[in-house]
C-alpha cells in the first residue's frame, strides 16, 4: 500500500472534518488536524485549518438557519455577553495589548502555500459539511453521541502516534 500524497491527504483531511463538523458542530480542526499534521507543516496546517473552519461554520450556519432560534440562543448570548464583560473589565489594557502583539508576532503570516492549496479543499469541504448535515437528521441521539466520541478518540491517537 502506497502512502498518500500530501495534496491527496489534505483533501482526505478537510472532507472528513467537515462530515464531522457537519454532523456533530465541531471538531473540525481536531479531526483534519490529526491527519493533516502526519504530511503537512505546522506553519501551512494551521492557518489552512482555521480559514477551513471559518468556511465551514459560516456554510453550516448558512444551511441551518431556518432552525435557529434566536429566542433559545438568548440565554447563551447573554452569558457570552456577561462573561466576556467581567473578564474584559478586569484586564488591563497594557497587559492584554502586550499579549495580543506578541500572539501577532509569533503567528505565522497566512503564506501563498495556504492560497494555492485551498481550491483543492473547497470541494471536499462543501461536500463533507452537506454530508454530515444530512446524517445529522439520519442518527439517533445515543448514535450521535457515540460517533462523535469514536470519531474524536480517533483524532486522539492520530495526534499522539
Amino acid at each position: 500500500m502506497t502512502a498518500l500524497d500530501p495534496e491527496g491527504a489534505l483533501v482526505v483531511a478537510v472532507f472528513l472534518g467537515a462530515v464531522v463538523q457537519g454532523f456533530s458542530g465541531l471538531a473540525f480542526s481536531a479531526v483534519a488536524v490529526a491527519i493533516l499534521l502526519q504530511v503537512q507543516t505546522p506553519g501551512l496546517a494551521i492557518p489552512l485549518m482555521m480559514l477551513c473552519s471559518l468556511l465551514i461554520q459560516s456554510f453550516s450556519l448558512a444551511r441551518l438557519r431556518a432552525s435557529i432560534s434566536v429566542r433559545g440562543c438568548l440565554p447563551y448570548l447573554a452569558g457570552g455577553v456577561l462573561l466576556s464583560g467581567i473578564v474584559f473589565d478586569r484586564i488591563d489594557p497594557a497587559i492584554f495589548r502586550r499579549f495580543f502583539g506578541a500572539v501577532l508576532m509569533k503567528a505565522p503570516a497566512v503564506p501563498v502555500d495556504l492560497l494555492q492549496h485551498l481550491p483543492l479543499v473547497l470541494l471536499a469541504l462543501f461536500a463533507g459539511s452537506g454530508l454530515g448535515l444530512f446524517l445529522l437528521g439520519k442518527v439517533s441521539d445515543v448514535g450521535f453521541r457515540r460517533a462523535t466520541a469514536g470519531v474524536l478518540f480517533v483524532s486522539g491517537l492520530a495526534l499522539m502516534g
